[in-house]
């Protein structure tokens, strides 16, 4: 197997982020492989050199992306409510980037890890 260019690898990390925003959820590996044309082991591949430069981060022993910051892919107690849609984000900080990311207005719901209080 040829290893992807330095342009499809960057191309795929836009494709995540985007579809993050467009989605609230990461893609899986094959809506990555339709989207490039790619075979399975192009794609995992891809997922796992992204994984390894620190562009998002795969669950464990997975082609599932769970982080690609400042968004999450699993359901956490900071939720960001922006065009119309929820997203997690995977901590106080992330909950701030998320709309710095998709540059909008958002509210913020999470929960003081200290008191386990709401903060809005």
């Amino acid at each position: 197997m040829t290893p992807l260019s330095e342009k499809t690898l960057w191309n795929i990390r836009a494709f995540v982020y985007r579809h993050f925003a467009d989605t609230t959820r990461a893609p899986s590996v094959d809506e990555t492989i339709a989207r490039f044309d790619l075979t399975h082991d192009e794609a995992a591949s891809a997922y796992e050199e992204l994984h390894n430069r620190h562009a998002f981060f795969l669950s464990p022993g997975t082609h599932e992306v769970l982080i690609t910051n400042p968004f999450s892919n699993i359901e956490t107690s900071f939720r960001v409510h922006a065009n119309g849609k929820t997203y997690f984000a995977n901590c106080a900080w992330d909950s701030l980037g998320i709309p710095a990311a998709l540059t909008c207005d958002a509210d913020v719901e999470a929960v003081c890890s200290q008191s386990g209080e709401s903060i809005t």
